[in-house]
């Protein structure tokens, strides 16, 4: 659509609105593309559930004053963003809070936009996100707290998003960064964490600086602030029936946390063992 639209009220969907019977069955159908103006005027459209990428797959006009609240998604997409798939345009002054549960499958995956070739400008987000590699030999997952791919700029934005990015293959490639993996970030800060769960020879490209974006990128960073340490990798290792994990830890405090660290970190070595059908083997914290 190329109009005008002003969201009036606050709109909230429940359970049933996406169940058989109700007015989305299968989730929230993703509008293909926009390029008018949506101005939320600052209301919330809580609650939308949604199975593909996002709430626009591509925007090249403005979307500002929304607030997407408890903003569920899961399924399986390339680009996934919970505002927009892939952004051309201008996103500002929006806020989302997300509960994402597993994405499957995804190449780029950001908090708000999944790549971004526009300007996303005042936005936050906070919330959770988990991301599962596409699962296969010399893929890449791209992920990024306010975007991922593309050349834009993020101006203005705070994120505390907690990203777990889980990859299944020893061939993928894994470039993050807690506010945009890419592009020119302007005055932004991230203090949200990023945890990932993968396996043995893997490459992963990060920095927990500069904003948390990856080193392999383009770009300028200017007045930006990384202000977390929260930046995990566990290394996950199959051997026969057992699995076994190294976490490697930027920093701590050892008086006060790693008592807390060591035992939350092989319960979650437990649960990763529970769901892949092995026992628990052996947790190294270096």
């Amino acid at each position: 659509p190329e109009a005008h639209f002003v969201l009036k009220n606050d709109l909230t969907f429940t359970a049933s609105d996406f169940t058989a019977g109700g007015v989305y069955p299968k989730g929230w159908q993703t509008i293909d593309t926009f390029s008018g103006v949506l101005d939320g005027q600052g209301h919330a459209i809580s609650n939308m559930q949604g199975t593909s990428g996002g709430f626009i797959s591509v925007n090249s006009g403005t979307i500002s004053g929304i607030r997407f609240i408890n903003h569920q998604l899961t399924g399986d997409a390339s680009y996934f963003g919970p505002v927009v798939e892939s952004n051309n345009g201008l996103i500002t002054k929006c806020y989302v809070n997300l509960n994402v549960t597993t994405l499957s499958g995804v190449g780029y995956a950001g908090g708000i936009a999944g790549s971004n070739s526009g300007t996303i400008s005042y936005c936050q987000i906070d919330g959770r996100m988990t991301v599962n590699g596409p699962g296969y030999n010399y893929c890449w997952i791209y992920a990024g707290g306010i975007s991922s791919g593309g050349s834009g700029v993020v101006k203005s934005c705070y994120s505390k998003l907690y990203m777990s990015i889980i990859s299944r293959q020893v061939t993928e490639y894994v470039y993050y960064g807690g506010i945009a993996q890419n592009g020119y970030v302007y005055d932004s800060r991230n203090d949200g964490t990023v945890y990932f769960g993968v396996y043995l020879d893997y490459d992963v490209y990060a920095n927990a600086f500069s904003c948390g974006r990856s080193y392999n990128s383009y770009g300028d960073l200017t007045y930006s602030y990384n202000a977390t340490d929260k930046i995990f990798y566990a290394t996950l290792s199959g051997v026969g029936d057992r699995l076994n994990a190294i976490l490697n830890q930027r920093s701590q405090d050892m008086l006060a946390a790693n008592a807390w660290n060591v035992a939350q970190y092989a319960a979650l070595v437990m649960m990763f063992a529970q769901v892949s059908g092995l026992e628990p083997g052996e947790f190294v914290h270096v």
